[in-house]
C-alpha cells in the first residue's frame, strides 16, 4: 500500500468514469481545446459537488497509487478535506503516463497544459500547484530523473517565475540536467492546426 494512501472525504458524490458526450459538454462549457479521449486516458473522473458538475484529475505517488484528486473548478482545490498544498497529500499529475525511458521530460503547471502537451507526444509531468514540487517525489524516482533532462515550463507570472528557480534548485541534484522554458507574459500553451504545440515562441 502507498505510504501516501488516503481516505477521500465527502466533498464529491457520484464520482465515476465519464462518457464522451458528458466530457464534450463540459469541455465546451470550460472552453478547453482538449480531446475528451485524452481526459479518459488520464483517468479523469466526473462527479457532483452540491449541484455543480466537476472534473477530478488523479495524482499518483511513486508506487502508482492514486493519492488524491485535483478538482476543476477549484474550490475546494483537492478532495481529501483540505484546500492547501502543504496539508494535502499530493503527487504528480500524469504520473502513470510518464515515459521513464525517454531522454527528456517536461514539468508544467496544472492538468490542462500537461494534457495539451501530451496530445502532441511530449513527455510531461504536471504539478498540482505552482509551489507543489516535493523533494520526496524526486527521491522516490531518482533512478529515472538521473537519466532524464528536465525542462521546467511554468506560467510566466510572479509566482511562476519565483518557483521556477526554486524548483530548478530542488531538481538539480536529482536530474541529469535542468533547463528552463520561459513563456512570454500572458502566453498560454495552445495547439496549432489541432495536432502540434506551438513551441517556436518558447525561449529556453
Amino acid at each position: 500500500m502507498s505510504k501516501y494512501n488516503i481516505q477521500l472525504t465527502g466533498f464529491i458524490t457520484n464520482m465515476h468514469d465519464p462518457d464522451l458526450n458528458t466530457l464534450q459538454s463540459i469541455l465546451r462549457r470550460l472552453n478547453k481545446k482538449i480531446k475528451p479521449e485524452t481526459l479518459l486516458q488520464h483517468g479523469v473522473k466526473h462527479g457532483i459537488i452540491g449541484n455543480l458538475p466537476v472534473l477530478a484529475f488523479p495524482m499518483h505517488s511513486e508506487d502508482w497509487h492514486c493519492v488524491n484528486y485535483m478538482k476543476y473548478p477549484q474550490e475546494p482545490r483537492f478532495l481529501n478535506g483540505t484546500t492547501t498544498d502543504k496539508r494535502a497529500r499530493l503527487g504528480f499529475l500524469g504520473y502513470t503516463q510518464w515515459n521513464k525511458n525517454a531522454e527528456e521530460v517536461m514539468i508544467t503547471e496544472g492538468p490542462w497544459d500537461m494534457m495539451i502537451l501530451r496530445e502532441s507526444d511530449y513527455n510531461v509531468l504536471g504539478l498540482p500547484g505552482v509551489s507543489s514540487l516535493r523533494e520526496e517525489w524526486l527521491k522516490d524516482n531518482k533512478e529515472t530523473f538521473k537519466k532524464q533532462v528536465v525542462y521546467l515550463c511554468l506560467d510566466n507570472d510572479k509566482a511562476g517565475v519565483e518557483w521556477t528557480w526554486r524548483h530548478a534548485a530542488t531538481l538539480h541534484p536529482y536530474a541529469k540536467a535542468v533547463k528552463i522554458i520561459i513563456l512570454p507574459k500572458k502566453a498560454i500553451i495552445t495547439k496549432v492546426d489541432g495536432k502540434t504545440v506551438d513551441v517556436k515562441w518558447l525561449q529556453e
